[in-house]
């Protein structure tokens, strides 16, 4: 037993290890999660992170025999978040509650039976902020014994770190790529966000910009940003909002960083009729609705987007509506997301 122990503690140790070199934004990999149910004795190792205040989930990582059973992991978060709310200093297990006998019955947790689990292990560890961790071990044959539990009491700060440290590298790329797309000359300032959305950090200058625009103190970010940033994957178009003259330009080189950008607005080179087209074309209408909308033929709508696209020196509807303010314009009418000084 002795002996076991000892290659088990060896095991941890270059488990952590391997951890530790990670120089990704996440603080495990599939391939490490399998270690760490190897080293447990565990058929299943996942981790998650969660907001601390609603439980949503930020991040899932499973290790990879799960992949064999179809359960999808959303489903999975949802079993497993009412144990989030465990205190941030216990191991937990699954046999603490209920008797071998329920268990071979799965009457509690369907995913048991899904998964073929038998007894499960957790613990819930505080990584600062508003995010909490969970590592969590599945066995499918045998339960939990005291000392697994001390095992898995062991990694409890050593997880913290490891999660502190992938938050770090993610902090550092959102704010190299910030910088990286600065340098233009014109007021800028860069803003960090958490992923919720919530903003972690805002230069003195995102600040002045955002009370500037928004008319609102740089705690949250504004509904139209939040809206805008959520509305596509992998990464949106810029946001331009225009006022007075000038234009507010929001870019995002990461999900997790802004940058924001207040420039001279360019200067009106669309006729009217053409105004009258492209607000068309941001209400989603089709050259065909366009053109019977303005009692025109199809050809002379096409050819009016033709002009536009010339004088904004763009190649798609979608480039015309972000260069030329039209579908903020329709935004501000149909929904009041800006609200002119």
């Amino acid at each position: 037993m002795a002996q076991l122990a000892r290659v088990q503690a060896r095991n941890l140790l270059a488990f952590l290890g391997d951890a530790e070199s990670l120089d990704g934004p996440d603080p495990f990999t599939p391939e490490l999660l399998d270690r760490l149910g190897s080293t447990l004795a565990s058929e299943f190792a996942t981790f998650y992170t969660f907001d601390g205040f609603d439980r949503s989930l930020r991040t899932y990582i499973a290790c990879s025999l799960e992949a064999r059973y179809a359960v999808p992991h959303d489903e999975e978060w949802h079993r497993a978040s009412k144990y989030a709310r465990v205190g941030p200093d216990d191991v937990r297990l699954w046999s603490d509650l209920l008797d071998r006998a329920a268990r071979d019955r799965y009457e509690s947790a369907p995913f048991a039976e899904a998964f073929e689990v038998i007894d499960c292990a957790w613990t819930v560890i505080a990584t600062g902020g508003h995010e909490g961790a969970m590592v969590c071990l599945h066995r499918q044959e045998r339960d939990f014994t005291e000392h697994d539990r001390r095992s898995l009491a062991v990694l409890r700060p050593h997880v913290a770190a490891l999660v502190r440290n992938a938050r770090a590298r993610r902090r550092l790329a959102d704010l190299v790529a910030a910088v990286d797309m600065a340098g233009s000359g014109e007021p800028q300032g860069f803003v960090l966000l958490a992923d919720n959305r919530e903003i972690e950090h805002a230069s003195p200058s995102a600040r002045l910009l955002i009370r500037r625009w928004f008319d609102e103190r740089p705690l949250r970010l504004p509904a139209l940003v939040h809206d805008w940033l959520g509305s596509e994957r992998p990464r949106p178009r810029p946001l331009v909002i225009e006022r007075n003259g000038r234009r507010l330009v929001i870019e995002a080189p990461t999900r997790r960083a802004l940058v924001l950008t207040d420039e001279p607005a360019p200067p009106a080179c669309l006729t009217a009729r053409e105004h009258e087209v492209l607000d068309r074309v941001a209400e989603g209408r089709s050259t065909a609705e366009i053109a019977r909308l303005l009692f025109v033929t199809p050809a002379t709508v096409s050819k009016h987007l033709e002009h536009i696209y010339g004088k904004l020196g763009v190649h798609s509807r979608a480039a015309a509506l972000a260069s030329s303010g039209a579908l903020r314009r329709r935004n501000a009418a149909d929904e009041s997301f800006v609200r002119d000084q």
